[in-house]
């Protein structure tokens, strides 16, 4: 996990990873990329029971709802903010 943490992004209105290293300067979080950061961390937890795991992928999520668009029958896109 220490290697994923150089690309986050806490900025509002969730922390998320964004698709350069952070130290370069602030990028687009990208939500497809981040929802495979979450379901990669949800299959390491169900495995190990880490609770690291289980909150990177609550991380992840929470980053992907703020993209839930009601308008177009719960899409979430691709490039994040």
């Amino acid at each position: 996990m220490k290697a994923i943490e150089q690309y986050n992004n806490p900025a509002h209105p969730a922390a998320g990873y964004q698709a350069k290293v952070a130290s370069e300067g602030r990028d687009t979080r990208y939500y497809d990329d981040n929802q495979w950061i979450g379901i990669a961390a949800i299959d390491v937890y169900q495995r190990t029971k880490r609770k690291g795991y289980l909150e990177l992928a609550e991380k992840t999520y929470r980053l992907m709802m703020t993209g839930f668009d009601t308008v177009s029958g719960g899409f979430i896109g691709a490039r994040g903010i």
